[in-house]
C-alpha cells in the first residue's frame, strides 16, 4: 500500500507579499517625483524606508494617496453604522487643518489601525483599538 499523498490545495494561504516600490518603479507609474518625495518627507507613506540610498515603500501605500478625481465621495457606506457615526464625531470635533495635515492624520490612523487591529478575518476593532 502506498503512502497517502498530502494535498497542498487546502493549505490555509497565506496574505499575498505587498507590492514594494521605490521612486523610480512610482515615476514609471505616472507620478511625480516633486509628489513622491512631498508624500516621503511627510511621513505620508508609513512603510517608508531607506535601502542604501533608494527609499523602498509599499506601493499600496502610496497609491492610497492619490487625489479622488473630481467629485468623488468618500465610500462612508463601506463602513458599519457605529463605525461610520464614530468617524463623523471625530471629524466634526477636529480642529481646521490643511489638507498635508489631513493626510499625515489618515496615515497615522492607517498604521495604528493596522498594529492593533490584525485580528482574524471578519474581526472587528473598537474605537479603543485604534485610539
Amino acid at each position: 500500500m502506498s503512502p497517502p499523498v498530502l494535498d497542498r490545495s487546502v493549505e490555509a494561504a497565506s496574505p499575498p507579499e505587498p507590492e514594494i516600490w521605490s521612486v523610480a518603479d512610482a515615476l514609471a507609474h505616472g507620478w511625480a517625483y516633486s509628489t513622491v518625495y512631498r508624500h516621503l518627507r511627510h511621513g505620508l507613506v508609513p512603510s517608508a524606508a531607506k535601502v542604501g540610498r533608494e527609499w523602498r515603500f509599499e506601493r499600496a501605500e502610496l497609491e492610497a494617496l492619490r487625489s479622488p478625481s473630481p467629485g468623488a465621495q468618500p465610500a462612508v457606506d463601506q463602513l458599519s453604522d457605529p463605525v461610520r457615526e464614530w468617524a463623523r464625531r471625530q471629524a466634526a470635533d477636529a480642529p481646521p487643518m490643511r489638507l498635508d495635515e489631513a493626510r499625515v492624520v489618515v496615515a497615522l490612523f492607517t498604521r495604528t489601525a493596522g498594529e492593533r487591529v490584525g485580528g482574524a478575518a471578519g474581526s472587528r476593532a473598537t474605537a479603543h483599538d485604534i485610539t
